[in-house]
């Protein structure tokens, strides 16, 4: 038949958008740059000697950096983060009879 396009079957893999890593990483890492820039801008340095000094400034970064590589149980952190608290917010129904009434 003239005209046929064949699908290509699911891989699984993530779409890559700058060399190997994939969009959600990049977005992630993007927004850690931009907080971390946006901190140098802010916040002093500490009055610690040489690149101590700076140290606080690349905390966003590592934080996206945590949210965009680590997976627990082949969830990705933030997933995980979201699912225990929808975990903990659950209604619950508790059940439990005496044994003897009468006290």
């Amino acid at each position: 038949m003239p005209g046929q396009h064949q699908i290509p079957f699911d891989t699984g893999e993530e779409e890559r958008l700058l060399g190997p890593l994939s969009i959600s990483a990049t977005l992630w890492l993007a927004g850690g740059v931009y907080l971390s820039y946006q901190f140098a801008k802010v916040l002093p340095p500490l009055p610690l000697p040489n690149l101590f000094a700076y140290i606080h400034y690349i905390f966003p970064l590592f934080v996206a950096v945590v949210m965009a590589f680590i997976k627990y149980k082949d969830m990705t952190i933030l997933q995980f983060i979201l699912l225990w608290i929808r975990f903990r917010r659950r209604k619950r129904k508790l059940l439990f009879h005496r044994q003897n009434p009468t006290i």
